[in-house]
């Protein structure tokens, strides 16, 4: 298996009884790609593997792996459930290096169980609680046989572990019938003294009378002793009860890219789908819709992590409606539902609901809980991007900047959330082409996720805003690199349609379009097309992505197919962007050219005449966006030998065109090529 670990086994009931099951999301099968953030590799010469649990021939890199590697995971596996603490300490491998790492699991020894467990100090009492027992009964139960049994699964040498997870298994059931266990060190007087203690009903006989007397005096003791242990049972079993639902919450909450691939997440989105069809036929959570809130919560970031924006958006409703019912409106609780709601409307492509719905809960927030609360700034950050995916940067500026200096000065910028908001301020500037302020904010920031993790995606998405900025600034070579580097990373690790992987996609192919290499990029727009499941194909960026690749048929003189992926991406324009937006306009324009283009002229022109009326609306007088509108219908009055009128428009456009915004250069000189064609 090569990744056996605590979150790779589940302990199901089966005819009554718990069976453990092996679970695997795609870890033993990996090839070479990072799995999980805590999964370590390299391309070559890779570690497979979760350091805490690798044996030392994994962290050695040995060729010939076999199944006593997994013997000894099992026995890590066993020390931490006995002792509550993994033999060595995760925070020591992670900071140690590799040099260090392959050190300390090859040649260190790690404390006894019972060693570890005399070591727990102030935390024993709850260690112990949690196993149902007191700390000084926890510390013999994990002394003798148990603890030679797990010493002998970690031994060093492989050689002297168990050799199979069988003969592990049978040990194991020696010690708990009574007999002998093999990983015993002590030789044969142990064995002797444990067949004794086995057959030991035949010296039980001669002290059965004098139990006998001695019996009454200890019933009461006994009565009372049953009392307290059925307390303490039911105590148990509600503290397992919670253990197990946050272990459910981490197990859920644990589907990420970096935790599974495309064959894995299609399980695990069958796995999301029927625990949402269980949890309206669950009683208990009809019950608390308290605990329903944590589950929905839960289900929906898994759904996001694997792409389902719109089933994570269903579940974040519910979890909102659900918050509101048991904690009211102004509750902590209701805020940080109201924000996951937020965050999927806008990767469900429904900006139009979310920022009223944010804008309302933010202002709420502020005034109950305080701007600084982790909550009124998750609001506030979502906030601000949604009013950034709308071009809105004058409005999202002053939040997401706000919210990256309070985030660096109270969390620090290793701090997701202060990485997070300062992803989102350098996005802002680079779209308002403040190229060298972007820059200087994505070095910091792939700095520092670089530092942490070289390999995830958040590390990786970087990488591809970073070849943004390098290609605005004309460093085309740099951007080129950045962009494929990204993008093959992003295709190891994520699952097929996912939206940062779709974001890399679509900002290489926008690089092919702008280098002229048109067959490039629509082949590149195409791939990332097909590779969108069907029920992960929402508005947003799949919309994008769709009418650059229309601009590239276009200029490919494939004007009929660009016409059909226009009309098929134009109902998704006013949901993403709303039916005023420049975007939205533009689009039909672009249709109007396109079904000229393609010989369709009387279509045309009702899409360019459509297009320029809703602009002349929408746009101040005397705006140079018009241009673009107005450039389109006259070539599609022209293709229908309207001359006056084109060269009317034309002359308008010229107009516009004085004093025009470096954006809109390109177009008044297109304007001024079809006037002279007209002359």
């Amino acid at each position: 298996h090569r990744d056996l670990k605590p979150g790779n086994v589940l302990v199901t009931t089966v005819d009554g009884k718990p069976v453990p099951k092996i679970i695997d999301f795609g870890i033993a099968k990996a090839a070479g790609e990072r799995l999980t953030d805590r999964t370590l590799h390299t391309e070559t010469h890779q570690i497979l593997g979760t350091p805490q649990y690798m044996s030392p021939e994994q962290v050695a890199m040995s060729a010939d792996v076999d199944t006593r590697s997994d013997v000894y995971s099992l026995g890590v596996i066993l020390y931490e459930l006995l002792t509550g603490r993994p033999p060595f300490d995760a925070e020591k491998l992670k900071s140690a290096g590799y040099a260090g790492l392959e050190r300390i699991i090859t040649s260190e020894e790690p404390a006894t169980p019972s060693a570890r467990v005399a070591e727990l100090g102030a935390d024993a009492h709850e260690v112990a609680g949690q196993r149902g027992t007191d700390p000084r009964s926890h510390l013999r139960q994990v002394r003798g046989e148990v603890e030679w049994v797990v010493l002998r699964a970690m031994r060093k040498d492989r050689h002297l572990r168990y050799p199979t997870a069988n003969a592990m298994a049978e040990d194991l059931e020696r010690l708990l019938t009574g007999m002998p266990v093999m990983a015993n060190p002590l030789g044969r007087v142990y064995r002797l003294r444990k067949m004794a203690h086995r057959y030991r009903w035949q010296v039980s006989v001669a002290a059965f009378i004098l139990l006998l007397i001695i019996g009454f005096a200890v019933t009461a003791s006994l009565l009372a002793y049953s009392a307290d242990r059925a307390r303490k049972q039911a105590e148990t079993e509600s503290r397992r009860s919670n253990q197990i639902t946050r272990f459910m919450m981490d197990v859920i909450g644990g589907v990420d890219p970096a935790v599974a691939r495309g064959k894995d997440t299609a399980l695990m989105r069958d796995i999301l789908d029927r625990a949402d069809e269980r949890i309206d036929a669950s009683e208990a959570l009809v019950k608390d819709p308290a605990a329903e809130v944590e589950v929905r919560n839960a289900i929906g970031y898994a759904y996001l992590s694997i792409g389902a924006a719109d089933n994570a958006r269903q579940q974040f409703q519910r979890q909102a409606e659900l918050a509101q019912r048991a904690f009211g409106p102004d509750h902590e609780t209701t805020f940080a539902a109201d924000a996951d709601l937020g965050g999927a409307l806008i990767q469900s492509g429904r900006l139009d609901e979310a920022i009223p719905m944010l804008t309302d809960a933010a202002r709420r927030a502020r005034g109950t809980l305080g701007p600084e609360h982790k909550v009124t700034l998750n609001l506030v950050s979502n906030l601000a991007n949604a009013h950034l995916v709308r071009d809105e940067y004058e409005l999202a500026e002053p939040l997401v900047r706000a919210l990256y200096e309070s985030r660096r000065a109270s969390l620090g910028i290793d701090d997701p959330e202060t990485q997070l908001a300062l992803n989102n301020l350098a996005n802002v500037l680079m779209e308002q082409s403040r190229f060298e302020e972007a820059e200087s904010c994505f070095d910091t920031l792939l700095d520092a996720q670089r530092r942490k993790d070289p390999g995830h995606p958040y590390t990786l998405a970087t990488m591809n805003n970073l070849g943004r900025v390098y290609h605005q600034t004309g460093r085309l070579e740099k951007a080129r690199a950045m962009y494929s580097e990204s993008l093959e990373a992003k295709k190891r690790i994520l699952p097929a349609g996912h939206p940062s992987l779709l974001v890399s996609y679509g900002n290489l192919g926008n690089f092919l379009l702008d280098a002229e290499d048109y067959e490039g990029a629509v082949a590149t727009y195409g791939e990332a097309l097909d590779s969108i499941p069907a029920e992960a194909d929402q508005p947003g960026t799949p919309t994008l992505i769709r009418l650059q690749m229309s601009r590239a048929l276009m200029k490919l003189d494939r004007n009929a197919e660009a016409a059909a992926l226009i009309e098929r991406t134009l109902p998704e324009m006013t949901p993403l962007f709303g039916a005023e937006h420049e975007h939205t306009i533009g689009t039909v324009s672009r249709l109007g050219l396109a079904l000229t283009n393609a010989g369709e002229a009387g279509r045309g022109v009702l899409r360019t005449e459509e297009a320029l009326k809703r602009g002349r609306v929408a746009f101040p007088a005397g705006d140079s966006r018009l241009v673009y509108l107005l450039n389109n219908h006259a070539e599609a009055m022209t293709a229908l030998g309207r001359i006056d009128e084109a060269r009317a428009a034309l002359e308008e456009a010229r107009g516009l065109c004085t004093s025009p915004a470096p954006e809109r250069e390109a177009e008044c000189s297109r304007a001024a090529a079809l006037l002279a064609e007209l002359e």
